[in-house]
């Protein structure tokens, strides 16, 4: 993620994601400013759409 966010200090690890949501290992959640291609418009896992 060093491209992205070169101000970010650590490796985030993802484990899941909801909406505009994601949630690293440790179970903290963030809102994700830098969602990837297929997903900027969705989100993660929307039951309608998947």
């Amino acid at each position: 993620m060093s491209a992205l966010l070169p101000v970010y200090d650590r490796d985030l690890v993802v484990v899941s994601g909801k909406g505009a949501r994601v949630t690293d290992a440790e179970g903290k959640t963030y809102l994700d400013f830098a969602a990837g291609i297929g997903v900027n418009g969705l989100g993660y896992g929307d039951r309608e759409v998947v």
